[in-house]
């Protein structure tokens, strides 16, 4: 992790990063103290494409794994330790929340928001910026938004385009704004420049 030799994940500064993986990206996070029982809500991104993760806790190995597939669908594979249990969540799935016993899991669904489409109203301009596609879009609707995304300034890229859309004194036809922001909302980055990517934190034990 660091080239100076002293990897100690008790570090702060490291251990938050790896705590992100597998509490936020995984979604691999205690209800009880020891994750006896445990909270199983995996957060899926195109960018990351593709998640395994294992927590090894006291009281036995908890895994997340997931996947979003090229046709949209979106597959789970879960594991609980013996006498633990979880409540899971599953984005986008026809029940919000389930409590599991210990045992192994497969799901495989279509999600109720496509994840291989990761814009909308509430995307900044900043993250737009770091996708062509989108920008494309954005310069043939809005050219004068589109400088603002490509200026990097930080205080614009804060600014979701739902914000932007009521920003009046901007140079932009709220018509051809609408329409910008409809079609970037059908837009797959992971198809179209291979964006995706997978994470494999592997197994993570947290003294």
């Amino acid at each position: 992790i660091c080239d100076t030799g002293m990897n100690s994940l008790n570090h702060y500064a490291y251990g938050s990063v790896m705590e992100f993986m597998y509490a936020w990206i995984a979604g691999i996070r205690p209800k009880e103290p020891g994750f006896r029982r445990a909270l199983l809500s995996p957060q899926p991104d195109i960018r990351i494409g593709s998640v395994n993760c294992r927590y090894d806790s006291v009281n036995g190995s908890y895994v997340c794994n997931y996947k979003i597939q090229k046709d949209g669908r979106f597959t789970v594979h879960l594991e609980i330790p013996f006498a633990c249990s979880a409540v899971v969540r599953l984005p986008g799935y026809e029940v919000a929340e389930m409590e599991l016993e210990a045992g192994t899991y497969d799901f495989c669904y279509v999600p109720k928001r496509d994840f291989r489409k990761p814009f909308h109203a509430g995307t900044t301009l900043s993250r737009l910026a770091d996708d062509a596609q989108a920008m494309r879009i954005l310069s043939k609707y809005a050219p004068a938004i589109a400088n603002l995304a490509m200026g990097k300034d930080p205080e614009m890229g804060a600014k979701s385009l739902e914000d932007i859309s009521k920003m009046h004194y901007l140079p932009l036809d709220s018509g051809k704004f609408a329409q910008a922001i409809r079609e970037i909302s059908q837009t797959m980055p992971s198809l179209a420049t291979g964006w995706s990517q997978s994470l494999d934190p592997g197994s993570i034990k947290k003294s």
